[in-house]
Formats: structure tokens, C-alpha cells, sequence
């Protein structure tokens, strides 16, 4: 299509389409543990910057949609929204390579994209190309792609009795690309088995089971795997084989429901996992068993084989908590018990998972490539219904509802999923997905989650700022833990939220401590990992214990960071009904909070505004858009923030759970953050066993402070280091 495009207008293309040893480059560029393909995008990039002028990166975030069900999402995973990002920042003789980075949303009108091509154009070839010349150029690819796709569809035909074809389902620049598929298409050519690709698959109505998980998953490959798949499976002689990529986390999630759809029709199917190496060794003998199994399928008797048990293939997903105890994630434990007293005071039986460290390790048993917490949750969820002797038919667990194109939107069906395999006792305990915000409980509970998140997330800022220097060993979190006492009676209404907040600091003003020079470090990146003392070994009081002092970003303050860039997003998507809401919600928030900023000021400072009228110019700093979304977008705003209020910082500290995609694309941009900042970034992944992950500061600590430092000029709004 784009090699179409350029032709058109008259510009000579080359592409990378075989270059060798593309994975192995990439992967010496990546700064971080990506997957085959991401590696492989980089060594792509890099392949190119000696044979062209300009490298076309265009950033793709979403699919176009879906035409008979149009409100689903279709997105592209969360690696390749920032690919173009990331290997746009390649530096060739010193230089950052030249880049077209148009965003192209298949899902928005193609004014846009006409648009942002057009200005990527006009940035290196300025005059030479109207807006007609890119509108009749584009639509002349679009038309030409489409063309090809549809005779696409003409080259497949059903087997015949007795003959075996084979589906090669998954990622179309996995399965596609020589240089990435192993040549396992060949291979099975060399046998006499015919294959085919997604896209040659009739488009037929799915199944009732498989169309309602398609609601489910917001991935647009996943999405067009488990429609073919469900194809195949009421097609006699055609078996699927799933070809995909060591550490692709989608891919992960989607196995389980492939697995499903076959397991329901007593179906065999082949997985091929691609890894980063060049052999071939291996994927032969599994794919010559693979089709011994499909031939012995087709010639048994279907009335003689064996009924087993089956999972049902798409979850079902509570939308009510009437009548149920609602079970919450422990990621904090000084917010989230805040939070379910909030929901008890209006009469919804809320209560807090327990978790350790053992938990933790156990639940790796249900890895097969997720990110960590998902497993974690679950495992947590199930036994406190035990422990408890909960019934699991009145009890569900909430669940953050999401959009992002990470792992996240599919944490409540994956974990349904989960729960069903941990028996028929077991099955009916349900999973409810709401908004962070809590909004569509009532606006009230919304506000005072916010309270909650605010004096949960400012008391740990504050313990933060003492503990290091107080003279009695252990008084600071005695204290801390009795003020968030008091303020869960405020949140159950047994009083008011001044009078908490008079007697938490009197409490507070009571700590004796002495401040002295102490390397201040920076906490930064998922959600999860970052508040969680368990799943993160206890990482604050580990750096304090090493000689420093730790700053954290409260909750409500993170919202404000983060919420000029979300607004201009939803207004560019024409989410105003959403804008509207969440503006309201957010300044009613910002002026209930200064009620209580005049007693809490005195330890956290400054109210801070959610207006920045820089956010785009920060993110640009890292050649991301704010039409781009996700963990690693916000981590870029909140380490600008740091540096505003705390330019003395020496260290920052990102922390990982294993598998998460969103922190190995920060962890990718961590040498861009070191040299605008002048700050090192050191990234701490945990992968849920007991084996010490924090020893790995003390080095950083003891030399806090020596080299350059940043300094942070508020008047002209940069860095210099």
C-alpha cells in the first residue's frame, strides 16, 4: 500500500523486506527485553538508514472498525504503538535518523490521515505536495490494498474428503516475513500440505460463544485469529496452527481462548513459538507430529472419540454488584482500604485482598507468558473465598475497566478464565469491571475516591519524607497506620474529613525527627509493582535503609499530571461527553481538596495544578503524540513533573512486574531520560519469585550525587544538565 502511495507521488521507495539477521541487529538497539518482532522492527529501522533519506515510520494505534459491530475496539498491541516511537530515536553518526511519523488511525476519518501524511511530507520535501496530490495518492493505494485483500479471499478452497489443509494463524508480520517465520510455511510445502493465512479465510458469521468473546478482546490481530480459528474449527480437514513469538504478552492471552475454541470441538491444533534465535532446529519434528495428529483426526470415527470436560470459551463478566461482597486488588495498603470503607459507607460489602510473598511465587503456576500481577490477583482472589468461606456466587472481584492497548483491557476475562480452572466450586465466582474513578457507582463515591486515593497516596508521601530521619525507630509508620485508621472512619461517615484530617496531622506533628543530606530517589512506573510493598520487596524501606530519601507521586497528584494530556486526547477523538464529565469531576475535586491542603501543606507543599500547558512539548521531547496512550506516555509526564518539584534529585527507579509490556517500552527510553535529565534510571523487574531484586541500588546510592547534576529553570521550562 505505502510502497503504492509514494510510487504515486512520484518518490522512490526502498524497503527492508530482506535484509538478513534483522533480530539479532534489533536486538543490540532495543535497550530492553522485547519481543522477536519488536527486536526485529529495530533491526529493520537500522537496516535502512544507509540505503534511504527518510525511514517512514507511521505510528499505528488502532484498526478500522469493525463493520457490524462498530463500538468495538480494534487495536494494534501496545508495542506497536510506540515502535515507530522508540527506533525513531536511533542515532546514526551521532545524529537521530530522519523520520516521517505520521499517526495513521484506521478507525478516524481519512481526512486525518490525509492530513498528517501531508504535513510529514511538507517536513522534508516543503511545497512539493498539495492536499489533493496526498488525497488522490492515498486513496489510490487504499484502493489497490483493498483490491489484493479481497483476492486474497479467492485463493483458498475448502479440502477435499480425506485432505488435509493447514491454517497458519497468527501475527501477519510473524507468520509472513521470512525473516521471522522460520520458514515453516516452506516446510509444511515440502511435506504436500497446503496452507493458508488469515486473511484467506471466508468472512462468515461467527459463533455464538466465539462472537460474544470478540467483544471481549480489543486487539485487532487476537480478534482476526479467533475469528479464523472458529472458522476452522467447522471446517472438515482444515487444523489451525498458531505461530507466535517468545514473551509476546497478547499472544498469551489469546492461546488460552484458541485453546478453548478447539478443546470445544475436539479439534488438534499445533503451537509454534518463535524465538529469538536463528535455528530451525525443532519446529520440523513438531510440525511432522503435528500432521500425523491432524491426518489420524480426519480418518477416526467422530461418534467414538472421547468427550472430555471443556472450559467455556468466553467468559462471563458481572455488570452488577447488587447483593455481592466486592473483593479489591491490594496494591496499596494504605489507599485501598480507604477506598472499601468509601463503598461499605454506601452499603456494598468492599474488602481488600490479602497478599504475600508466597502468594505471589504460587501464582506463577498459572503463567504461561501473562504479566505477573493478572496471575497474582486471581490466586489472591480464589483464596480469600477460602480462607474466608466466602460463597464465590456472591462474591466478585473489581476489576479497573480500560481501553489502553495493553494488557490491561483483558484482565477481567483472562482472570475469569483463570477462576473456571481452579474447579466447579469455583465457577461461580464473578469479576466486575468499573472505572478507576468508581463514577458509575455515583459521582459522590467518585469524589471521595479520590479522597481516598489523596490521603492514602499524601500520608505514604509524607512517611516518606520522616521516616528517614526520625529518632525513634519505628514511630513514623506506628504513626502512619493510625492516621489511615482515622481516615477510614472518616470514609464510613463516623466523621468528618476536617476533623480527620485535624487529628491525622496532630499525630503526625508529633514524630520527632532531624533532617540531614540524604540522596533523594524517585519511584516511578506500574501501577501495580510501584505502591505494592510485597510484590516490590518492601523498595521504599529498602532505599531509606541504604541512606536515601524517597519521592513518590500521591494518586490525586498523578491524576492532575496526567489529565491535560487525557483531555486533549479524548477532545481530538471527539469524546466530549467523556471530557465534559471528568473536567467536572476533576475541578469539583481540586477545589474540595484545598479545603484540607491548608493542614496537609505544611509536609507536602504547594497545591499542584492540572494544567500544563507544555504537556505536548514534553512528550515531544520523546517523539511521542498525544493521540498515544498508556503506563509509559504518563511515566514521560510524571518524571517531568519530578524534575519541576524536586531538581535535587540523584536516582530514579522504575519497577516492572515480569511481562509488562508498557515498562519495557520505558525501559527502552530510560538512556533518553538519563541524558535530558542528567538523573540515571535504574529499572528493577520483578518476576514473582522470593530472589532479591533490590540489592541492585546500593552501588547507584553510594555514589548518588557525584558527576553531573540537572538543574530545572521554571522561567524557560528545560533541562540542563
Amino acid at each position: 500500500m505505502w510502497q503504492k502511495f509514494f510510487h504515486t507521488l512520484g518518490i522512490k521507495t526502498v524497503t527492508s523486506e530482506f535484509l538478513p539477521d534483522v533480530i539479532s541487529n534489533g536486538k543490540k538497539l532495543a535497550g530492553a527485553e522485547f519481543c522477536a518482532p519488536m527486536s526485529a522492527f529495530y533491526g529493520h529501522v537500522d537496516g535502512l538508514v544507509d540505503k534511504s533519506d527518510i525511514i517512514f515510520l507511521p505510528i499505528h494505534i488502532e484498526d478500522k472498525k469493525d463493520e457490524k459491530n462498530p463500538s468495538r475496539l480494534r487495536k494494534f498491541c501496545y508495542y506497536t504503538q510506540f515502535s515507530s516511537t522508540l527506533a525513531s530515536r536511533i542515532k546514526h553518526n551521532g545524529k537521530e535518523i530522519a523520520s516521517m511519523k505520521p499517526l495513521i488511525n484506521h478507525r478516524a476519518n481519512q481526512l486525518k490521515t490525509k492530513y498528517e501524511l501531508l504535513k510529514s511530507l511538507n517536513q522534508f520535501i516543503p511545497g512539493q505536495f498539495n492536499f489533493l496530490d496526498v488525497s488522490k495518492a492515498y486513496d489510490g493505494a487504499l484502493k489497490y490494498y483493498r483490491e489484493i485483500k479481497l483476492k486474497l479471499k479467492e485463493i483458498y478452497k475448502e479440502p477435499d474428503k480425506g485432505e488435509v489443509k493447514v491454517l497458519l494463524t497468527g501475527r501477519p508480520y510473524t507468520v509472513l516475513l521470512n525473516s521471522m517465520n522460520k520458514d515453516i510455511p516452506d516446510f509444511f510445502a515440502s511435506l504436500g500440505i497446503e496452507t493458508y493465512f488469515t486473511d484467506s479465510m471466508p468472512v462468515v458469521e461467527p459463533s455464538k460463544s466465539v462472537d460474544i468473546l470478540l467483544d471481549q478482546f480489543h486487539w485487532a490481530h487476537p480478534a482476526a485469529i479467533l475469528a479464523a480459528t472458529d472458522y476452522c474449527v467447522r471446517t472438515e480437514g482444515l487444523y489451525p496452527v498458531f505461530i507466535t513469538s517468545f514473551k509476546c504478552s497478547p499472544d498469551s492471552f489469546t492461546l488460552e481462548y484458541f485453546k478453548r475454541i478447539m478443546d470445544e470441538h475436539e479439534k488438534p491444533y499445533l503451537i509454534l513459538q518463535i524465538d529469538d534465535h536463528d535455528s530451525n532446529v525443532g519446529y520440523e519434528t513438531r510440525i511432522e507430529a503435528g500432521i500425523r495428529a491432524f491426518r489420524n483426526h480426519l480418518k477416526s470415527d467422530t461418534k467414538k472419540r472421547k468427550k472430555a470436560s471443556k472450559l467455556p470459551v468466553a467468559p462471563v463478566i458481572e455488570t452488577s454488584l447488587k447483593g455481592k461482597t466486592l473483593l479489591l486488588p491490594n496494591w496499596d495498603p494504605l489507599v485501598l482500604p480507604l477506598v472499601a470503607a468509601n463503598l461499605q459507607n454506601v452499603g456494598i460489602d468492599a474488602r481488600v485482598l490479602e497478599e504475600t510473598t508466597q502468594m505471589i511465587s504460587s501464582s506463577m503456576k498459572m503463567n504461561t507468558g501473562q504479566c505477573i500481577p493478572v496471575n497474582t490477583i486471581t490466586l489472591e482472589y480464589v483464596e480469600y473465598i477460602r480462607k474466608y468461606n466466602l460463597k464465590p456466587e456472591d462474591t466478585v472481584l473489581w476489576m479497573m475497566k480500560s481501553g489502553w492497548a495493553c494488557n490491561i483491557a483483558m484482565y477481567p476475562s483472562f482472570i475469569k478464565s483463570l477462576i473456571e480452572k481452579e474447579g466447579i466450586e469455583m465457577a461461580g465466582a464473578g469479576v466486575y469491571t468499573g472505572e478507576l474513578t468508581m463514577v458509575e457507582i455515583s459521582p459522590l463515591v467518585s469524589i471521595k475516591t479520590y479522597f481516598a486515593y489523596m490521603f492514602g497516596g499524601n500520608l505514604k508521601k509524607i512517611g516518606c519524607m520522616i521516616r528517614p530521619y526520625e529518632l525513634i525507630k519505628g514511630e513514623t509508620d506506628r504513626v502512619i497506620l493510625e492516621a489511615r485508621d482515622i481516615f477510614k472512619k472518616a470514609f464510613i461517615g463516623e466523621l468528618s474529613f476536617t476533623d480527620a484530617v485535624k487529628q491525622a496531622i496532630e499525630k503526625l506533628d508529633q514524630i520527632e525527627y532531624r533532617k540531614t543530606d540524604k540522596p533523594k530517589v524517585a519511584i516511578f512506573g506500574d501501577l501495580y509493582v510501584r505502591d505494592n510493598e510485597v510484590m516490590n520487596q518492601d523498595l521504599i524501606r529498602y532505599i531509606e535503609k541504604a541512606g536515601g530519601e524517597v519521592v513518590i507521586t500521591p494518586y490525586n497528584d498523578y491524576a492532575k499530571i496526567i489529565s491535560g494530556a487525557l483531555f486533549k486526547r479524548w477532545t481530538k477523538e471527539l469524546k466530549l461527553q467523556e471530557v465534559v464529565l471528568f473536567k467536572s469531576l476533576l475541578t469539583a475535586m481540586e477545589v474540595l481538596e484545598s479545603r484540607y491542603h491548608n493542614y496537609l501543606g505544611k509536609y507536602i507543599g504547594k497545591q499542584i495544578s492540572s494544567k500544563n500547558p507544555l504537556v505536548e512539548k514534553e512528550l515531544a521531547r520523546f517523539n511521542i503524540r498525544i493521540e498515544q496512550e498508556g503506563e509509559s506516555y504518563e511515566n514521560i509526564l510524571k518524571i517531568f513533573h519530578i524534575m519541576k518539584e524536586h531538581p535535587d534529585v540523584s536516582l530514579f527507579i522504575q519497577t516492572n512486574p515480569a511481562f509488562c509490556c508498557p515498562s519495557l517500552v520505558t525501559e527502552a527510553m530510560s538512556k533518553e531520560i538519563e541524558s535530558l535529565t542528567g538523573v540515571p534510571v535504574l529499572t528493577i523487574t520483578y518476576d514473582g519469585t522470593e530472589t532479591p531484586k533490590n540489592d541492585v541500588i546500593i552501588p547507584y546510592l553510594k555514589y548518588a550525587g557525584v558527576g553531573n547534576k540537572s538543574e530545572y529553570h521554571e522561567e524557560d521550562r528545560v533541562f540542563v544538565g
